[in-house]
C-alpha cells in the first residue's frame, strides 16, 4: 500500500473512532471495521480489480461496474452489462477500495439505525455493505457489494 492511502485511510479511522456513537452493535462493527482495515493496510496490493454494485436510491447504474486500480489509482471504470466505460459524472461513485472503506467509516461515525459490513478474511476488504439509515424509510436503504476481487501484477 503506497504512502498516499495511508493516510486516507487513517483519516477514515480517526473520523470513525471521533463519531462512534451507539451501543454494543456499534462498538462490534468499529471493532470489525478497525480489523479490517489493518488487514488491509498490511495486506491490500497497490493494483487490483473489482466489481462494485450498488443498490440505492441513488444516481448511477445499478449494475456492477469493473474497477481497475493500477498503483492506487483507478485506471478504468466499466459497465458490466454493456462494456461501456462508465459516465464520468458517476465515478465518485463507485471508489477504489479506500473510497469503499470511508462507505463504511461514514454509516458508523454517523451513528445510523443500523449497519452491517461483512470483511474478506485476507485483505480486509468489505464485500457486503448493509445501511438504513433510519428503520424506517425504505428509501434510504443502501447495500453495496464487491465481487471478482483480483489482484493485479
Amino acid at each position: 500500500m503506497s504512502a498516499r492511502m495511508r493516510p486516507r485511510l487513517l483519516a477514515a479511522s480517526l473520523l470513525l473512532a471521533a463519531g462512534c456513537t451507539g451501543g454494543e452493535d456499534f462498538d462490534i462493527a468499529n471493532t470489525a471495521y478497525q480489523k479490517a482495515v489493518q488487514r488491509w493496510t498490511q495486506n491490500g496490493p497497490d493494483s487490483y480489480s473489482f466489481v462494485f454494485t450498488q443498490s440505492c436510491a441513488c444516481a448511477g447504474p445499478k449494475t456492477g461496474v469493473r474497477i481497475v486500480v493500477r498503483n492506487n489509482v483507478v485506471e478504468s471504470r466499466t459497465v458490466v452489462d454493456t462494456g461501456l466505460p462508465l459516465e464520468p459524472q458517476f465515478n465518485t461513485r463507485f471508489p477504489a477500495m479506500p473510497g469503499i472503506f470511508a462507505i463504511v467509516a461514514d454509516a458508523l461515525s454517523r451513528g445510523i439505525f443500523y449497519i452491517q459490513a461483512d470483511y474478506e478474511a485476507e485483505y480486509g476488504y468489505p464485500y457486503n455493505i448493509v445501511i438504513d439509515e433510519d428503520g424506517v424509510n425504505l428509501a434510504d436503504n443502501q447495500t453495496y457489494t464487491v465481487t471478482g476481487f483480483e489482484p493485479l501484477e
